[in-house]
């Protein structure tokens, strides 16, 4: 009974013991740290490639905007009965030929009071290290006011997302002539930027 008793007394193998329970708890923490790691560098990532698709969209805005905003263009046609035929599109300030397509459309959808025609194409690339985020952009055929979806897609596994912004421009039409039969008739349109805001977006991240 007493060897029994010195036994439970006894201080040999504690160090083992104290080891092993140093050992797990050092276990434990090293793989909560590395969890909160991981997480922390998924997170970063997906902002970084947030940021992308914000620039990409940001810059086909601005491109947008300097096509539009503050631009006066004086349009000269001929109309016979609802016909009407485009003699030229010029700037207002200089006289230069309007070569933009997309603002010479939208002036000549003003002048004809028609629809802007739904176009979709690709407005800017924004190259990362390894990914390449496509920014397109729709317009809407809508009267009155002419809108653009900018849309930028990218990223890489559950960092892939949209980024959407929507920008808005208000025609004012000055048309000096009017009736069926017109021969040379100059209209002017001015463009201001009515809005610019975020639209609709989808996003998924890691972590």
């Amino acid at each position: 009974m007493m060897n029994m008793k010195r036994k439970l007394r006894s201080n040999r193998g504690a160090s083992i013991t104290f080891a092993l329970l140093i050992f797990l708890v050092c276990a434990i923490v090293s793989g909560v740290v590395i969890v909160a790691a991981s997480t922390a560098g998924g997170r970063m990532s997906g902002m970084k490639e947030t940021d992308q698709r914000y620039f990409a969209a940001t810059a086909a805005a601005h491109t947008l905007q300097e096509i539009f905003d503050g631009q006066t263009v004086v349009i000269t046609y001929n109309k016979i009965g609802d016909t009407y035929t485009l003699v030229s599109a010029v700037n207002n300030s200089d006289g230069s030929a309007i070569t933009d397509d997309i603002l010479k459309n939208a002036c000549w959808a003003v002048v004809t009071d028609a629809n802007y025609e739904k176009k979709s194409w690709s407005a800017a690339n924004v190259v990362s290290d390894t990914e390449v985020y496509t920014c397109t952009v729709e317009q809407q055929p809508t009267k009155g006011t002419l809108e653009f979806i900018i849309s930028a897609v990218g990223g890489s596994n559950l960092n892939k997302g949209t980024y959407t912004l929507d920008i808005l421009f208000t025609p004012n039409l000055k048309r000096p002539e009017t009736g069926k039969s017109l021969s040379n008739v100059k209209a002017i349109v001015t463009w201001s930027l009515n809005s610019l805001s975020r639209g609709q977006a989808s996003q998924k991240t890691g972590g």
